[in-house]
């Protein structure tokens, strides 16, 4: 058999390894005997046949990394839904909005901690702009511009990721899906 995880009790207890929840927020986990039912109102309900109650459960969370506010963003925005093409031996500049949130306001951005590319350490930035509502929802939102070639995309990338800390210390991500493309080729 397998060994244990930490908190187990049975070698078939559930476990979700390597999830990363999309964004900040207040989250619910289920839990109930096999075979259950979610509910429209977010209860699971077992339909076990034997008519038992589902017991006792303890949920053991691990492995959770520091505390980082995880953002929204938008690689090169008004891209709509389609994937944000990134030739990583281009020149130039990649502007990236930083969707503001209730729980994440622009104007708190510490500028110049802003950091993105192949693993969001790179340090990219040309300057932001000023703040504007990219997305249409009401928020500011923040544009800066990062430089394509500081970034050092891989032509296997999939993603790219930004980084900084607020004014008060705190730190924040955002990961944003892209494709990688080659230069264009002249016929």
């Amino acid at each position: 058999g397998y060994p244990l995880d930490t908190g187990s009790t049975h070698p078939s207890d559930s476990r979700i390894d390597n999830f990363r929840l999309p964004a900040t927020g207040d989250y619910t986990v289920g839990v109930s005997s096999y075979p259950r039912h979610f509910t429209n109102g977010g209860t699971t309900i077992s339909t076990a046949l034997n008519g038992t109650s589902n017991g006792d459960y303890t949920l053991v969370i691990s492995g959770v990394t520091s505390p980082v506010l995880h953002i929204n963003i938008d690689i090169k925005p008004g891209q709509g839904n389609s994937l944000a093409p990134i030739n990583p031996k281009s020149k130039g500049k990649v502007p990236v909005a930083l969707l503001g949130s209730r729980d994440f306001s622009v104007y708190d951005v510490n500028i110049a901690s802003l950091t993105f590319g192949h693993t969001g350490d790179e340090a990219s930035l040309s300057k932001c702009g000023g703040r504007e509502d990219v997305n249409k929802d009401g928020v500011l939102d923040l544009v800066c511009h990062f430089d394509n070639e500081l970034a050092a995309f891989s032509p296997t990338d999939g993603e790219a990721i930004l980084k900084g800390t607020l004014d008060d210390g705190r730190s924040f991500e955002g990961r944003g899906w892209m494709k990688v493309v080659p230069a264009k080729t002249l016929d």
